[in-house]
């Protein structure tokens, strides 16, 4: 059975705007696939409202040694940055991917200690870059602050909180107006970033009480924060990750200004956080745009909201949204490779854990997961000092086991046999972060990586635009050098989980070409077999290209290969970025050994007629990391290229 039929009936309950609790656990279905993954709490639900006790928090600093020592710390910390300023008036920010090095074009990676740049001409996006880091860094630590002031009693650090909230309300207006894919901000570079920052920066609103006095607090409302949400109203971004992102925090603000009106805009309005979720939460409940980097980030987006409104005493009114939610953490778990890592279709800029415990523990206040609770009792943070876990009763935590499925509504499959494990990506159903990817796949044998997507870069670089995100990067097809021109859902023609086979087209993969795959494992054999046709209205024959990318080493049987030709790397977009290229003529058929960390695997290309067969180093990632390219192009008007992959013998990894 399909697993998202399983999910039939929760999927009923959670789109409702709210859901009476009884109902819930009446209903909740049982998963077998997923059931580990469900600790239920002691209201009978398989989410969390999230408390807040500072009481016992001030109790265990007091008497516990780890506790003290970790107060400790976050003190000297804060004590440390509130010694001297970290933002000014003049400061106009920028896009954060634009931190970008202006000389090697390479990005990097903010840290709290990196120095000002210069701001000289050509630099100003990597200045403006790095004013959204720091001053992004500055008001994260307003809410430590208030954290400590409540911690302590001391008000210093509630002093210091209002002076920082003083500053932000008072130049607001004065920044300019930036409009960055069709949202507006002004404290940060795009809408997106203020309305993260906007969701830690409300909570420090909500800690600091009624110290600030009900006259400055309508002085933030009226002059910062309303401004603000002003803004994320007019964005027009669509329905995406960033206006989900929106609409959280402008709830988040109405709930804690009293603002019901703001808040159940925020929620229910037309364009409101459930009507974004109806559209972006596939029936798979994966989220819509294809990326799983993205699908993190949307409950990134949603925990701190689901947490304000039980701090609130309104957790109610988002279950039917947690329950949702809950389903969109474990679904990636069975999706899995048996190394622990996810597929990396669309943008991404990491490789992303399956068990990624910092994102378990973060969730953990309203979306709990065995794995997840357990490493929070472990771990000295804010949230297991207030909001500490129960896991009395708690086993060992379980994962579900990996099968061959088939996910259609965001047109991704994965097929398991004992030896093989194969993610295939053959369409998209949104552009949002889509790559060329289209009947793109990432394979493994025995656990071990053959072929994997490496996601992107930061998107402010070049490698971004011109290569990772293109079909270029990808195990695809080409037509004189150019990839999936568009984004399609494409089609699929058959998928049997037991045999585990595939077939799967893109008929509009671009206005000239169609192209296809189908994909078979039996035992330790592994068939792909990748087909490109021309249009029936283009003239001539054209360049028809086959990639495979793989960070095993490989070995092509010389004997079995013709001359050697210039070499010189193809014509098309993102070839420029290949080095030490070597061209072969290629007969119909070629073999190759592949040596992948202690795996001896052989290949077999056959193609419909005579080739030309290159290899080139290509950029990975991270950067400055390098992977192998096998290129095989026919000129024709159908051309297929077949690859047989074959257990050989196990050598030693040390060879």
């Amino acid at each position: 059975m399909h697993f998202g039929n399983l999910f039939l009936l929760l999927l009923l309950i959670v789109t409702a705007s709210a859901v009476d609790a009884q109902q819930v656990r009446a209903e909740r279905p049982l998963v077998d696939a997923l059931t580990e993954m469900l600790p239920l709490q002691g209201d009978g639900l398989s989410v969390r409202f999230a408390k807040e006790n500072w009481t016992r928090a001030r109790e265990l600093v007091a008497t516990d040694p780890a506790w003290g020592a970790w107060a400790a710390s976050r003190t000297r910390d804060m004590d440390t940055w509130m010694l001297k300023d970290h933002d000014r008036a003049d400061w106009v920010p920028g896009y954060p991917h634009d931190l970008v090095d202006p000389v090697t074009r390479s990005p990097l990676r903010w840290k709290p200690d990196m120095e000002r740049p210069a701001l000289t001409p050509g630099t100003d996006k990597f200045h403006a870059a790095w004013v959204s880091y720091v001053r992004e860094y500055n008001l994260d630590r307003i809410q430590d602050a208030c954290r400590l002031f409540r911690l302590s009693g001391d008000s210093r650090y509630a002093e210091w909180a209002v002076a920082q909230l003083d500053f932000y309300a008072a130049h607001y207006s004065e920044w300019p107006l930036q409009q960055l894919y069709g949202s507006r901000s002004r404290m940060l570079g795009q809408g997106l970033d203020e309305a993260t920052v906007s969701t830690r920066l409300i909570d420090a609103v909500r800690l600091l009480g009624d110290f600030p006095g009900a006259g400055r607090r309508k002085i933030w409302r009226d002059k910062l924060f309303l401004p603000i949400v002003s803004n994320l109203r007019t964005a027009r971004v669509g329905v995406n990750n960033i206006s989900l992102w929106h609409r959280a925090a402008t709830a988040m603000i109405g709930l804690e200004f009293d603002d019901e009106a703001l808040y159940q805009e925020a929620l229910g309005g037309p364009d409101g956080l459930r009507a974004i979720m109806k559209v972006g939460v596939t029936s798979d409940f994966i989220w819509y745009e294809g990326s799983l980097s993205y699908q993190t980030y949307v409950l990134r987006a949603l925990t701190p909201l689901f947490v304000e409104t039980s701090l609130h005493g309104r957790g109610n009114d988002l279950l039917g949204e947690m329950l949702q939610a809950q389903n969109m953490l474990l679904v990636p778990f069975l999706l899995r490779f048996e190394n622990g890592m996810l597929p990396n279709p669309g943008d991404t800029t990491s490789r992303l854990k399956a068990v990624d415990l910092d994102f378990l523990v973060e969730l953990y206040r309203a979306l709990p997961t065995p794995i997840g609770m357990l490493e929070a009792s472990r771990r000295r943070n804010w949230e297991v000092l207030l909001d500490p876990p129960n896991i009395t009763g708690l086993g060992a935590p379980q994962l579900p086991v990996i099968a061959s499925r088939s996910l259609p509504s965001v047109r991704m499959a994965l097929l398991k046999s004992p030896a093989w494990q194969v993610f295939f990506r053959y369409g998209q159903v949104v552009t949002h972060h889509s790559h060329g990817d289209a009947l793109n796949t990432e394979i493994y044998f025995e656990g071990v990586p053959v072929s994997t997507d490496p996601g992107t870069v930061l998107y402010g670089s070049e490698l971004h635009n011109e290569y990772f995100s293109r079909s270029i990067a990808h195990n695809v097809a080409l037509v004189d050098g150019q990839g999936q021109l568009g984004w399609d859902p494409g089609v699929l023609e058959a998928f049997d989980a037991a045999g585990t086979t595939i077939l799967a087209s893109q008929p509009r993969w671009r206005p000239d070409a169609s192209v296809s795959r189908g994909i078979s494992i039996a035992g330790v054999e592994l068939v792909d077999r990748l087909s490109i046709r021309l249009d029936k209205a283009v003239l001539g024959a054209r360049r028809l290209g086959f990639l495979f990318h793989t960070d095993c080493d490989v070995t092509f049987d010389d004997a079995g290969l013709g001359a050697a030709l210039p070499a010189a790397s193809p014509s098309g977009q993102g070839f420029k970025y290949w080095h030490h290229i070597t061209v072969r003529e290629m007969p119909a058929d070629a073999q190759a050994s592949l040596r992948c960390d202690g795996r001896k695997l052989s290949m077999a290309l056959r193609t419909s007629a005579a080739a030309r067969l290159f290899l080139a180093s290509v950029p990975s990632t991270p950067l400055p990391k390098r992977r192998l390219a096998v290129y095989v192009e026919v000129v024709g008007r159908d051309a297929y290229v077949e690859t047989r992959f074959q257990a050989s013998t196990r050598v030693d990894a040390r060879q």
